[in-house]
């Protein structure tokens, strides 16, 4: 779970949780659970020393425990008692009230909230259900199955094409043929032994689709020759991207974009690598 944020440079807006009394409810929470630090309880020691009311603020703090708690960790009940500049006394009160619900709340609605909750006066917000609402112009999209249809905002009708009734069942057959069953645990997420792990097994295949971000700290080019030059001999390049153009490197190491490339028609003798 996401905190929306613990401390003055963490603004609400980069929340998960972006909706305001969430925010603040989660905010509490993890306060409450973590504690001040002994900086935020200076802070909050020195604001309450300029406030006039500070002795009835102060009260509201050691309320909450016993004069037998106070007298064991040597905490003083007189607001005017405390130094700030003495820097054991600091220690014991930081000590002593880092997890005071109390003061957790004077920390917050005099240093937190009053910063990072504040708000525009108008907000501009949508969502999905907004783009399908009844308006003056038809709104039409599309999608690939339609297998999520139920969850399609209340107003908006699902067509389908006659040609494309069989496309959910050929989605799932080809996910779940022969060839797709099979699941590998990759060694570690060290790049070079990911692309040994995939060079050493039966059918190694051509194509390699990282979604996942697996090579790390290497780039295409990187990563394509290495590929290549542990891979048989039946494969005489690789195809990779470089920025938005799709190259092809040769096992000496000569590369040119694939489209200027007669390897272009022989595909089947290259490896390639998204």
């Amino acid at each position: 779970m996401a905190v929306p944020f613990r401390g003055k440079d963490t603004p609400m807006e980069r929340a998960d949780f972006g909706q305001p009394d969430v925010a603040i409810v989660l905010t509490h929470l993890s306060y409450f659970y973590s504690g001040l630090e002994g900086k935020q309880v200076k802070e909050s020691l020195e604001l309450l020393k300029r406030l006039p009311q500070r002795d009835a603020e102060y009260q509201s703090w050691i309320d909450q425990n016993t004069k037998e708690e106070l007298s064991a960790n040597e905490i003083t009940t007189d607001c005017n008692a405390i130094n700030l500049g003495d820097s054991i006394q600091m220690k014991k009160l930081a000590d002593f009230f880092r997890f005071n619900t109390a003061l957790i709340n004077f920390w917050l609605n005099k240093f937190v909230f009053p910063k990072e909750t504040r708000q525009f006066p108008f907000k501009l917000v949508s969502s999905a259900w907004d783009l399908a609402k009844d308006q003056s112009q038809p709104m039409r999209g599309f999608s690939g199955t339609k297998d999520s249809c139920r969850l399609l905002p209340l107003g908006t009708k699902l067509s389908s094409l006659p040609q494309l009734e069989s496309t959910d069942g050929d989605v799932l057959a080809r996910v779940t043929a022969k060839e797709n069953r099979r699941v590998f645990q990759l060694p570690s997420d060290d790049s070079v032994k990911v692309l040994d792990f995939i060079v050493s097994l039966e059918d190694g295949g051509s194509v390699l689709i990282d979604v996942g971000a697996p090579m790390i700290g290497i780039n295409n080019e990187q990563v394509a020759k290495y590929w290549l030059h542990r891979s048989p001999k039946r494969f005489i390049a690789a195809a990779y991207f470089e920025g938005n153009e799709l190259m092809v490197v040769l096992r000496d190491r000569h590369k040119t974009l694939l489209n200027y490339s007669p390897l272009k028609q022989s595909l089947d003798r290259v490896l390639v690598y998204m």
